[in-house]
């Protein structure tokens, strides 16, 4: 998941709720909101006074020459934004180098820009560094269908309270866990289980009022069991990065006697709107993957990688970032799964662990 070659100083687990504070942006944004090009003749492309040009080398893959591509769209990008305004996510990010690949929604991908061949060639990239996902035990499937199952007929029919749920064979599972040749697989299991037990309390009693509830609700659960659980990682909820942006939830570790965080969760809650902006959670996301790599950079990692989570109602797409070639950060949509809206589809919860 991360660079193994990173020495590791965390002791302990660190989970920190801090109070939303509105954080001032800096002056040296590379954010573009439509309103500040409507009253800015000149654009701070990158961090700082930024540079339009892009010295780029040659990325030849199946004779074509993928960073070509990438600044002939982003060349058109900066036209289209001096001229007419003319400004979306994609756009937006380009001036970063960033160059989103999502399989998921096409809309959200560089691929809709470019010809067949571009597209073939940075597919065949893409499918070498695509982080392939090692699904869960059978099992795992079967004990979230029965848990479904039964809590929707006790929820729809009997009294909520004091309600707990054991499947026909967890005692024969129980006794043969310690047997099992498949370690991962049975740590998998205990890590469902503790999981589903989880979710059922939150749903029964959390609320979605907010992003933060809403993480505790349907999110935590899975992220307490299967990423905070190394006394190596470490989470802070609702901290401003260094760079004065805010994810929702961000995960790291200790480097060199400096905090850098890695893996960011941006979340929109169900049955909620905003007015359109191009600078939206998707946008805000890759930019706080690509300062992570950077971060990493900064600290002599060979091969710095991010991972970022995007959450919009239920639905939710992983995405790894790498800077693949010299000035393209690649960040790739690797995995999608559902959150269990209600505890009857506790059945969606194997894939959410796999990812």
């Amino acid at each position: 998941m991360f660079n193994p070659n990173i020495k590791i100083k965390a002791n302990t687990i660190k989970i920190k709720s801090v109070k939303k504070i509105r954080a001032p942006s800096p002056s040296t944004d590379s954010s573009i909101s439509s309103a500040e090009v409507k009253r800015c003749k000149e654009i701070d492309y990158f961090y700082g006074a930024g540079k339009k040009e892009w010295q780029y080398k040659e990325w030849i893959v199946n004779n074509i020459d993928i960073a070509d591509a990438l600044h002939r769209f982003r060349r058109r990008s900066i036209v289209e934004v001096e001229k007419s305004n003319n400004i979306n996510g994609m756009r937006i990010l380009a001036l970063s180098h960033i160059f989103p690949v999502n399989q998921f929604d096409r809309t959200r991908s560089i691929l809709q820009y470019l010809d067949v061949d571009e597209c073939d060639a940075l597919k065949s990239v893409v499918d070498e560094k695509k982080r392939k996902i090692k699904l869960g035990p059978a099992k795992a499937m079967i004990y979230c269908q029965r848990a479904a199952i039964v809590s929707f007929v006790y929820y729809k029919f009997v009294s909520l309270t004091n309600f707990t749920y054991k499947s026909e064979d967890d005692e024969d599972d129980e006794d043969n866990e310690g047997k099992d040749k498949d370690e991962d697989g049975a740590a998998r299991m205990a890590m469902t289980k503790k999981i589903v037990a989880d979710l059922k309390d939150n749903h029964a009693s959390a609320d979605d009022s907010s992003e933060a509830t809403f993480m505790d609700k349907h999110l935590m659960p899975i992220l307490k069991k299967a990423l905070l659980n190394t006394e190596a990682t470490y989470a802070v909820m609702d901290k401003p990065t260094g760079d004065g942006k805010k994810p929702d939830f961000m995960i790291g570790m200790e480097v060199k006697k400096h905090k850098v965080y890695f893996f960011f969760v941006e979340v929109k809650r169900p049955d909620t709107s905003s007015k359109y902006q191009p600078e939206d959670d998707f946008v805000k996301l890759m930019k706080l993957m690509k300062a992570s790599v950077d971060e990493q950079l900064n600290f002599g990692v060979e091969t710095p990688t991010s991972l970022g989570l995007l959450i919009e109602g239920f639905k939710c797409t992983l995405f790894e970032m790498t800077l693949s070639f010299d000035g393209v950060y690649l960040p790739i949509a690797f995995a999608r799964f559902s959150l269990a809206e209600e505890i009857h589809q506790l059945v969606l919860l194997p894939s959410a662990i796999d990812a």
